[in-house]
C-alpha cells in the first residue's frame, strides 16, 4: 500500500484549525514520490474518485485482484459506491 499525502494535509492548520501547517508543500515531496515509486515498481489505479489524480503509476493496476478484494468489490458495486485497487 503507497499513499501519497494529498494537497490539503500541508495546511491543515489553515483548512481545519487544527494541528500545524506543514513548513513544506506537496509540491516539495512530488518529485520524490515520483521517484520512489517508479523504484519501488508501485502499481495502481487507471483512475481515482477521490481528490486530485497525479496521472498514472508507473506500472498499471494488477489484475486478478485478491479473491477477499473481490468481496469487498462486489459489496461496493451493489452498495453504489466507487471503489479502487488501491496503489
Amino acid at each position: 500500500m503507497f499513499l501519497r499525502f494529498h494537497e490539503s494535509d500541508f495546511k491543515v492548520r489553515t483548512s481545519d484549525g487544527v494541528a500545524e501547517d506543514w513548513p513544506i508543500e506537496y509540491r516539495d515531496l512530488e518529485p520524490y514520490y515520483d521517484k520512489v515509486e517508479k523504484e519501488i515498481a508501485v502499481s495502481g489505479p487507471r483512475y481515482f474518485p477521490w481528490g486530485s489524480f497525479h496521472g498514472p503509476y508507473p506500472y498499471p493496476e494488477r489484475d486478478p485482484i485478491s479473491p477477499n478484494a473481490e468481496v469487498f468489490a462486489r459489496g461496493c458495486e451493489k452498495l453504489g459506491i466507487r471503489w479502487v485497487v488501491s496503489p
